[in-house]
C-alpha cells in the first residue's frame, strides 16, 4: 500500500499548512515583543513602588525598610537599567537596558522587579495594580 520514499499530495499540504501556522505564530510573537514600551513598573516584594515614563530621564532610588538605598534604576534615552545594586552577584546590573513591552529586570536578593509596560494610558497595564 505504501511505498518507501513515497509522499502523497495530502502529506505535502499538511506540511505546508504546519509551516504556515508556525510562521504566523512566530511573526505574531515577534511583533508583540518588538513594541517599545512607554513606561516601567517597579515592584518590591510584590508591592507596587511606582510607574515611570521612559520619556523622562531620571534616577529612581529603591530603599529597604530601614531607608538604605538597595537599588538604583536609571532611565535615560528611552531605556531603563539597574545602574546600582547592593546585592553580591550584581546580575540585575548586568542584565542591561530594557525598553520593549514585557522585558524585565529582576533583583532576586532584594526582591525588586522592573517591567516595561505599554505607554497607552487606556491599556490594561495602566489600570490593573
Amino acid at each position: 500500500m505504501f511505498e518507501k520514499g513515497y509522499i502523497a499530495k495530502r502529506d505535502i499540504v499538511v506540511i505546508v499548512l504546519l509551516l504556515a501556522v508556525s510562521f504566523a505564530f512566530f511573526a505574531f510573537w515577534a511583533f508583540r515583543h518588538s513594541r517599545s514600551g512607554g513606561r516601567i513598573r517597579i515592584e518590591q516584594r510584590g508591592a507596587l513602588l511606582g510607574v515611570y515614563d521612559l520619556d523622562k530621564d531620571q534616577v529612581i532610588l529603591i530603599r529597604d525598610s530601614n531607608g538604605n538605598v538597595i537599588n538604583q534604576v536609571t532611565i535615560e534615552g528611552g531605556q531603563a537599567h539597574m545602574s546600582e545594586a547592593n546585592c553580591h552577584d550584581q546580575l540585575c546590573v548586568k542584565q542591561g537596558r530594557i525598553n520593549k513591552v514585557g522585558q524585565s529586570i529582576v533583583c532576586l536578593p532584594n526582591r525588586v522587579v522592573i517591567t516595561v509596560i505599554s505607554g497607552d494610558k487606556d491599556s490594561m497595564d495602566s489600570v490593573v495594580k
